[in-house]
């Protein structure tokens, strides 16, 4: 997952020049997993991936799956295609007509649900996905994530749901696997400090 990031050129890192996020925090890493839907054999390579790990992870049984908005949608949709799933996904927030509903699509109250999300930085979005779907009586017990930045406040949100995260890829790998100068990845390292893994 780490190689196809770089490949397609999703990942990047910016040392000198950190990204702000949409949490308003700022990182020295980027991962762009939107651009990743632009090449369909790594796109479908992913598709793979996340299917492979849904099926060899028992506890991710599932009535149907449910995707975090935005990034999450795409990634949730080809995977419910390929297990042949019901698919429902998480707004943002409601859209404040029609029935006003922060969870999009059919679904049985009482059903279980898989999470999907394209990326974890602060885990947020995930957090209020989890509690908008579980308002509705849909039990989720874990989330399944391309990439995860492995924040310690990320960690925290999600113990405090009791929901357990599974990614493709994290933070330590993506790093691990960057053609970065040994200055550059100390200088990053540095950024984490006591927030790391």
């Amino acid at each position: 997952m780490a190689q196809i990031l770089l490949e397609t050129g999703c990942l990047e890192f910016s040392p000198s020049n950190p990204f702000t996020y949409a949490s308003g925090a700022t990182g020295p890493i980027y991962c762009d997993n939107r651009r990743l839907l632009g090449f369909p054999g790594p796109r479908e390579e992913v598709v793979g991936f996340l299917v492979e790990t849904i099926r060899t992870h028992g506890g991710m049984a599932c009535d149907f799956l449910a995707s975090v908005a935005t990034g999450g949608i795409p990634w949730g949709a080809m995977v419910a295609r390929e297990l042949n799933l019901p698919f429902v996904y998480v707004r943002g927030k409601k859209k404040g007509h029609g029935k006003d509903s922060s969870v999009e699509g059919y679904f049985s109250p009482g059903g279980r649900a898989l999470l999907v999300e394209d990326l974890v930085n602060q885990a947020s979005s995930v957090a209020e996905s989890a509690l908008a779907l579980r308002k509705v009586h849909i039990r989720v017990d874990t989330c399944l994530s391309l990439v995860n930045y492995e924040m310690p406040k990320a960690k925290e949100r999600l113990n405090s749901l009791k929901l357990s995260l599974i990614s493709l890829t994290d933070f330590s790998t993506l790093l691990e696997a960057s053609s970065l100068s040994k200055q550059d990845k100390e200088v990053i390292l540095s950024w984490y400090g006591g927030q790391g893994p």
